[in-house]
């Protein structure tokens, strides 16, 4: 179950429907479209309705090379990385033994460079933070 403090409209989430067999979940992905006093609004990414259902019933999204490919991360042969640009001055870098690190370059003088680590370990995190540093979403390239 995600922390419902952590979503915000755009999130990308899993959501569980049942089949017609008893019991038997399946995952959807599905974007944050709305929040009501009893669930969350959700709309699936490969449909055009939206539904409304109980937060149980979302899961995050791990973060997988996957995932970061389908977000714009560009991959990079040498050290198998991925990176994202954000803005004029800022990156972010995905190393899988090390997390995330986000790269500032300023050109104000005597401070060139700041990074700094993050461990976010589910897309709707990831796309949280993106948001915070250049106010815009992270893109999602349908399948």
């Amino acid at each position: 179950m995600i922390d419902p403090k952590e979503l915000r409209i755009g999130n990308l989430v899993y959501y569980k429907y049942l089949r017609s067999a008893p019991d038997e979940r399946v995952y959807g992905e599905a974007v944050i479209s709305g929040i009501h006093e009893n669930g969350f609004q959700f709309k699936k990414i490969t449909g055009n309705h939206s539904l409304v259902m109980d937060l149980k019933d979302f899961d995050p999204i791990p973060i997988t090379p996957e995932w970061l490919e389908r977000l714009g991360f560009d991959l990079d042969e040498d050290d198998g990385g991925r990176s994202v640009q954000v803005g004029n001055n800022c990156s972010i870098y995905h190393y899988p033994d090390y997390g995330f690190c986000i790269h500032y370059e300023f050109t104000a003088p005597n401070f060139h460079e700041f990074n700094q680590w993050h461990q976010p370990t589910s897309v709707h995190q990831l796309q949280n933070l993106f948001f915070c540093l250049c106010g815009e979403e992270l893109k999602i390239k349908t399948q």
